[in-house]
């Protein structure tokens, strides 16, 4: 009896994921667009910050409703308006893709996203949906299935590119799945001691700098931030964004400071003028 049980349970959370995923990609294409245009779209000023990745960046595991945004990113704007150091009202764009690998992110992808250009340039080449943002926060490896050392390869190839563009970035460390997986688990595990190595490194080596950590704390101790497999549930996207707005407000700040110290000497506002 308990096996008949379960399994009606198994097919009950698979039906329920799959009903999610469908409205949250059906939600993201018709009443809310998965990537935002800052309203001053122009060279002069985008107070934008980008967010790329994979499932948890698309809202995957949210609790949306008609017409809202899903994931983090939205409670990471809403964190970033609290924080007194940080002057502007900053727009948190982002641009997620479920399933999405490092390697699908990386300038040198082969695989098409829209009008065949990769993720890469659909987000950040000429006409890219948030090539404005002179920061960039990047969260994937989740999905990631090869070794370690390509993990960060990719990161290290998408950040030295977003670089040269005269972006700051910053990489969250992937979220310790809770799946009762070892091997996940290790994947994972050994994927965020090389990023951190790296960073360790310093600006002058490592192309990125350090975001929030996903894999520990507060955030994997809570069951109430996890549903469908390991994905954030609402409360855990909120927290995640919360953590994000950390991580970057030192960052929007140090920005916010050198575009006014153009501003004074020149008259004129750089936003050209990065921090990279």
């Amino acid at each position: 009896m308990s096996s008949v049980f379960s399994s009606v349970m198994r097919v009950y959370k698979a039906a329920i994921f799959t009903l999610h995923v469908l409205w949250i990609n059906v939600h993201n294409s018709i009443w809310a667009q998965p990537c935002y245009r800052h309203e001053a779209d122009h060279e002069e000023m985008a107070f934008l910050v980008a967010v790329v990745g994979d499932d948890a960046v698309t809202g995957l595991g949210d609790w949306v409703v008609m017409g809202g945004a899903a994931g983090f990113p939205r409670y990471m704007e809403e964190a970033l308006r609290r924080y007194p150091n940080v002057r502007r009202s900053w727009t948190v764009g982002k641009y997620g893709v479920p399933r999405s690998s490092s390697a699908d992110w990386c300038p040198s992808s082969t695989t098409a996203h829209q009008s065949s250009r990769n993720l890469f340039e659909h987000c950040f080449g000429k006409d890219g949906v948030l090539r404005m943002a002179p920061i960039v926060c990047v969260n994937v490896g989740w999905n990631d299935t090869g070794e370690a050392e390509t993990t960060l390869r990719n990161i290290t190839e998408l950040s030295t590119t977003l670089r040269a563009q005269g972006k700051v970035v910053l990489v969250a460390s992937i979220a310790t799945p809770r799946r009762p997986l070892p091997v996940l688990i290790d994947r994972a595990t050994k994927r965020n001691a090389l990023l951190r190595e790296s960073v360790s490194k310093g600006p002058q080596s490592c192309p990125f700098l350090q975001g929030p950590e996903l894999d520990g704390g507060p955030l994997t101790r809570a069951v109430k931030n996890y549903r469908f497999e390991g994905h954030y549930s609402g409360t855990g996207h909120r927290k995640v964004g919360e953590l994000w707005a950390e991580a970057v407000s030192s960052e929007l700040t140090k920005l916010e400071w050198k575009w006014f110290q153009v501003l004074m000497t020149t008259g004129k506002f750089a936003k050209k003028t990065s921090l990279a």
